[in-house]
């Protein structure tokens, strides 16, 4: 993901999960919340908006409203959808934040959106469908241990200052019409 977000050359970029959980159609609906102004424009399957065609297990549900908990208490102030694979920036904003980034697991997304909030950037966040997508990665139990581990790595980053911006660095931050 890194390497295709500081690749990318267009207004705006956008990535998805490759199993195609949210389906290239809502690509859309992250793009319009960009073009509208917002830097940063997020799927959250909590958005009163969203639905779950996906029947998502018990146990995968409980983990990862758990590890969104856990990220608000331990470094993100708001709670949020951390792990929707729906996301999309304004190309230089998405530079700036992949850029910065360190991690290479699945809770690189925190760490996103620990610099989006370290930066006040704006977000949106829109609703998504999510569905059934087979053969999908991720091992719960094992992947949970390792975000877990991860975003305390970012909170132990962000203190010794490896996200601190340079005076060269600051990103011009648009206002969206609508906030």
């Amino acid at each position: 993901v890194r390497a295709g977000v500081l690749a990318a050359r267009g207004r705006a970029v956008v990535f998805t999960d490759a199993d195609l959980a949210y389906p290239p159609a809502q690509v859309r609906t992250v793009l319009d919340a960009v073009e509208a102004g917002w830097d940063v424009a997020v799927g959250s399957r909590r958005h009163p908006a969203s639905a779950d065609e996906a029947g998502a297990s018990s146990l995968r549900t409980l983990s990862g409203r758990l590890f969104n908990f856990l990220t608000a208490s331990v470094l993100l102030g708001q709670y949020r959808d951390t792990q929707c694979g729906l996301k999309g920036f304004r190309s230089d904003v998405g530079r700036l934040l992949f850029s910065r980034t360190r991690l290479e697991g699945f809770a690189f997304d925190v760490e996103v959106l620990h610099l989006v909030e370290r930066y006040r950037l704006s977000l949106a966040e829109v609703p998504v469908v999510l569905v059934r997508a087979p053969g999908s990665t991720v091992r719960v139990g094992l992947e949970a241990l390792r975000m877990v581990r991860d975003l305390f790595r970012v909170r132990r980053w962000a203190g010794r200052g490896a996200y601190d911006l340079a005076p060269g660095d600051a990103v011009a931050v648009a206002l969206p019409a609508h906030r």
